[in-house]
């Protein structure tokens, strides 16, 4: 496998320039021929203002050929556009894969928002039996099944977890767990899954509060809270977003404003725009308009679009058709319609949404549009490579 020092000469690779040599014993017979031509490409392809999934492949598929996984795997990651099917064949078809190639694969694709791609490779790895998951693997793979709310998969991720005796419930393992089940709306297991770990940190905690919070269970997640205080764990700022959205939900008015207060006075924590904006929520949901407004102009920095935004829609919901003309005029005149329709996160965009049926996610764009994936077909071979059923079911 090339060095990481490989990486380095993508950037600074000249006509002129030596590559450096990967283990010749791995290399095709034709690898000289190869990488001369890859120089050039390479060169090519950086001139490329805007490379289109073509030359993506290309520049990867080269890499790969002539022995330089690395930087084949740095290049798929670094793709400003959505990768194809080929791209990720090249991937599937590389000649050494090991934990970290594949774990670097499923977390990059999650980060980059594919998450559908995460899941695939993950399967791919699992079924293959190249190279076992390791943590951080998993994680990357229940961090995309949040994104998707696919419970099946999540649920099979964590029966798979079990199977496992090399690997424990706890830490980081644990806490993608809560995070996925709470995403996923099933708060039964995230609550389960919090009970059995053996160290409950302050992502534990201020995790299953934001997920109490946004299943609208504003008033266990206080208990929880009041629960974390008990246990002397002191909360983050992530912390407070999810008492904020928690009381914002339960219209406790009040009790939000204490605890906002409290961020500051008792722990320490400036509030952030998230902060301020689940107050002005919390206001608006409340019918309490001047005070929402009152709120936003004594802010200590200019207020963001969605902040406004919060307290237009508030006062559409509660019919104050006059403050929703001044203040909407008012914007208007200050940035113009564009930036704040902009600003506000209001221009339409084409949305999508992922149905699970059958355990089978189904996806569907504004384009009406919809394809499949992880279907049936691969949860059956799964359950052929381990042993017990999940059950953890409800």
């Amino acid at each position: 496998m090339p060095s990481s020092s490989t990486t380095r000469w993508c950037s600074t690779i000249h006509p002129t320039t030596t590559l450096p040599s990967p283990m010749p014993s791995l290399l095709p017979p034709h690898f000289m021929h190869s990488t001369r031509h890859l120089k050039f490409m390479h060169v090519v392809f950086k001139s490329i203002s805007s490379p289109d999934v073509v030359s993506w492949t290309s520049i990867i598929s080269g890499l790969s050929k002539c022995g330089f996984d690395e930087d084949a795997i740095g290049e798929f990651l670094s793709m400003d556009v959505k990768p194809n099917t080929s791209t990720l064949y090249l991937f599937m078809k590389m000649f050494r894969r090991d934990v970290i190639s594949w774990t670097t694969m499923v977390g990059g694709l999650a980060q980059g928002g594919l998450c559908e791609e995460a899941v695939e490779v993950f399967q791919a790895m699992v079924k293959g039996g190249e190279a076992v998951p390791n943590e951080v693997t998993l994680v990357n793979v229940l961090t995309a099944c949040s994104s998707l709310s696919a419970l099946n998969l999540g649920r099979w991720v964590h029966s798979y977890i079990s199977s496992r005796y090399d690997l424990v419930v706890d830490g980081n393992v644990g806490n993608a767990l809560i995070n996925m089940y709470a995403k996923c709306s099933d708060m039964y297991m995230a609550v389960r899954v919090f009970n059995e770990l053996t160290h409950k940190d302050m992502i534990s905690w201020s995790t299953i509060i934001g997920g109490m919070a946004m299943n609208g269970h504003g008033m266990h997640a206080l208990q929880f809270f009041s629960l974390m205080l008990v246990h002397g764990v002191s909360p983050d700022d992530v912390t407070f977003i999810g008492l904020l959205s928690a009381c914002s939900h339960t219209g406790l008015v009040e009790q939000g404003l204490i605890f906002f207060k409290a961020m500051n006075d008792v722990y320490g924590i400036a509030p952030q725009m998230q902060h301020y904006a689940c107050m002005v929520d919390m206001y608006g949901r409340a019918g309490l308009l001047e005070e929402a407004e009152a709120f936003i102009r004594g802010m200590p920095m200019e207020a963001e679009g969605p902040i406004w935004g919060a307290l237009l829609n508030a006062c559409k919901i509660h019919g104050n058709e006059k403050m929703f003309g001044r203040i909407n005029q008012s914007l208007c005149n200050a940035k113009g319609v564009r930036d704040m329709m902009r600003d506000m996160g209001l221009k339409k965009m084409s949305g999508c949404s992922w149905i699970e049926v059958d355990a089978m996610i189904n996806r569907y764009d504004g384009a009406n549009r919809s394809f499949a994936f992880a279907g049936k077909g691969f949860f059956e071979d799964a359950a052929e490579v381990f042993s017990g059923d999940d059950s953890r079911k409800r």
